[in-house]
C-alpha cells in the first residue's frame, strides 16, 4: 500500500496530552451597577439594554425564540443517527503480552485524503501467540444509550486480507473473550456496517449488551501473515 501512496502522510501514534485551563476570578462587575459613571462603558450599556428588554414582553419573547433557535441543534445532535469515536485514541496490541512474537506497529496516516490509523506487521502463531490490533477503550460515559443503536461502522482499506472486530463489554472478565466478527478488506476505502447482533461470544457464554461496551478491537488473527489495514471513522449508526 505504502509504494501506491508516494504521498502519503504519517507520524506515530502516541498520547497527546491533554490542555489544562485556569480561571482566575477577577472583579466583580456588579460592584459598580449603581455608578452612572459606568453609562458609557459598553458592558453596562448592555446591562441597561437588558433591564428595558426585560420591560418588554415582546422583545422578551424574541430573545427567547432566538435563544430556541441557537438551542435546536445541540438538541439535534443528541438524536444523531451516529456517534464516532476519537481518531486519537487507538493503542497497539500484541500477542507480547502473553509470551507471542507478532510483530505490529500503528501509526497515524493520511491516505487518499483520508486520516487515520495504520496497523501493519507480521502475525505469527509461534509461542501460541497470533494477533495485532488496534484498540479504543469506550468509557461508560460513551457506551451510554448505545443498546438504542444497531451495529458499529467502519470506513477501513487493506491489502486484501480477512480481519476481525473484536468488541469487549464489562461482563467479560478474561482477556480472551469477546464477541466478534470478520470482514475482508480491498485496497479502496470501504465503509463496513456491522449490526450488533451478528457479533458471536468468543468462549463466554454472556449476552452481548451495547451499553455495556468497554473495547473496540480492530485485530489481524489467527494465521501467519502480513497485516495492513487503515482503520478511519469508527463509530456507532442507529
Amino acid at each position: 500500500m505504502g509504494s501506491q501512496n508516494p504521498g502519503k502522510v504519517e507520524e506515530n501514534l502516541a498520547t497527546l496530552p491533554g490542555n489544562h485551563h485556569r480561571s482566575d476570578e477577577g472583579t466583580d462587575p456588579d460592584r459598580f451597577c449603581d455608578s452612572n459613571e459606568f453609562d458609557d462603558v459598553p458592558m453596562y450599556r448592555n446591562r441597561q439594554f437588558m433591564t428595558e428588554t426585560a420591560r418588554s414582553p415582546r422583545r422578551l419573547g424574541a430573545i427567547a425564540f432566538a435563544l430556541l433557535l441557537i438551542l435546536m441543534p445541540a438538541a439535534s445532535a443528541s438524536k444523531s443517527s451516529s456517534r464516532i469515536l476519537s481518531a486519537d485514541a487507538w493503542r497497539l496490541v500484541t500477542d507480547g503480552v502473553m509470551g507471542g512474537v507478532s510483530a505490529g506497529r500503528l501509526t497515524r496516516s493520511e491516505i487518499d485524503g483520508v486520516h487515520c490509523s495504520h496497523l501493519s506487521g507480521r502475525v505469527s502463531t509461534a509461542n501460541n501467540g497470533g494477533f495485532v490490533q488496534a484498540a479504543q477503550v469506550i468509557t461508560p460515559e460513551v457506551a451510554l444509550g448505545l443498546d438504542r443503536f444497531t451495529g458499529v461502522r467502519l470506513q477501513l482499506r487493506g491489502n486484501g486480507e480477512d480481519y476481525n472486530v473484536h468488541l469487549r463489554t464489562a461482563d467479560l472478565w478474561l482477556p480472551w473473550q469477546s464477541f466478534r466478527t470478520t470482514f475482508t478488506v480491498t485496497d479502496q476505502w470501504q465503509t463496513f456496517d456491522l449490526p450488533f447482533a451478528e457479533f458471536e461470544a468468543y468462549k463466554s457464554r454472556a449476552a452481548f449488551k451495547p451499553d455495556r461496551l468497554r473495547r473496540v478491537g480492530v485485530v489481524a488473527i489467527g494465521r501467519d501473515f502480513d497485516a495492513e489495514i487503515c482503520v478511519g471513522e469508527v463509530g456507532f449508526y442507529r
